[in-house]
C-alpha cells in the first residue's frame, strides 16, 4: 500500500478524534479509551500487548491508558492461566454499557 493512499485516510483522523472526544466527554472517557473498550467488546480477555496492537497504540500508551478505565471499574484484570506475568484485561459490565 503506497503512501498516496494512506495520507488521505490519515488526514481526517485528528478532526474525527477531537469530535469523538467531545461526544465521549459526558461519559468521562477519551476516544482512545473508547477504542479499547470496543476492542474488548469483540475480544474480551486479552493481554495488554494484544489490546494495544488491536487499538493501534504502543504498549506503553496502552499501559497508561487503561489506568483510568480500570479505576472506574470499566475494565478489570484477571490472572492469565497461560502466563502468570501477563494478566488478561476484561470488559466489566459498566464498560460494556459504554462500548
Amino acid at each position: 500500500m503506497g503512501t498516496s493512499l494512506l495520507y488521505p485516510l490519515k488526514r481526517p483522523e485528528p478532526a474525527v478524534r477531537t469530535r469523538l472526544d467531545e461526544l465521549l466527554e459526558p461519559a468521562g472517557i477519551t476516544a482512545l479509551q473508547y477504542a479499547a473498550l470496543t476492542v474488548l467488546e469483540r475480544h474480551d480477555g486479552i493481554s495488554a500487548a494484544q489490546l494495544a496492537r488491536d487499538s493501534f497504540v504502543t504498549a506503553q500508551s496502552m499501559a497508561d491508558m487503561v489506568r483510568a478505565p480500570e479505576s472506574r471499574g470499566l475494565i478489570r484484570r484477571e490472572p492469565n492461566p497461560a502466563n502468570r506475568r501477563e494478566p488478561l484485561i476484561l470488559l466489566a459490565a459498566p464498560g460494556r454499557a459504554l462500548s
